[in-house]
């Protein structure tokens, strides 16, 4: 179980470190770590990992994420989100699945299963609803 993890982060492709602050966009193919601060947005075809000292303000689209930090935004996934025990989320997840720890906080909607509408399809179904959108 631990060797899994422990290779999985050997193979980390784009990092915000501690200390570091970013704002701005990543787009990117592999998996993305964040540890430090970034305000924007992340886009991957990999996964997201949000470690217990990072901080987002962003929208995100992923396959996946894992939560241990702080993250206010949207979150898109392919697949699977994970909300660690000390994760903290605010803004709504659209999720195949989704996993929350006990001590985890989300504060938002989240729309997972066949029913939900992952990023690249979020355009075409507003249009064939006829434009029709909540109000707030």
């Amino acid at each position: 179980m631990f060797k899994k993890a422990a290779q999985r982060v050997d193979k980390v492709d784009t990092v915000v470190g501690p200390g570091t602050e970013f704002e701005g966009s990543i787009k990117a193919t592999g998996i993305v770590r964040i540890d430090g601060k970034l305000k924007g947005s992340i886009e991957t075809t990999g996964d997201i990992i949000i470690g217990d000292q990072g901080e987002v303000t962003a929208d995100v689209d992923a396959s996946n994420i894992t939560i241990a930090g702080k993250i206010r935004g949207n979150i898109s996934v392919k697949d699977k989100t994970t909300i660690l025990q000390k994760g903290v989320v605010e803004g709504d997840i659209d999720t195949k699945s989704i996993v929350i720890e006990e001590g985890a906080t989300f504060k938002g909607k989240c729309v997972m299963g066949e029913e939900r509408k992952h990023s690249s399809n979020n355009q075409n179904n507003q249009n064939n609803k006829g434009g029709k959108s909540k109000a707030s």
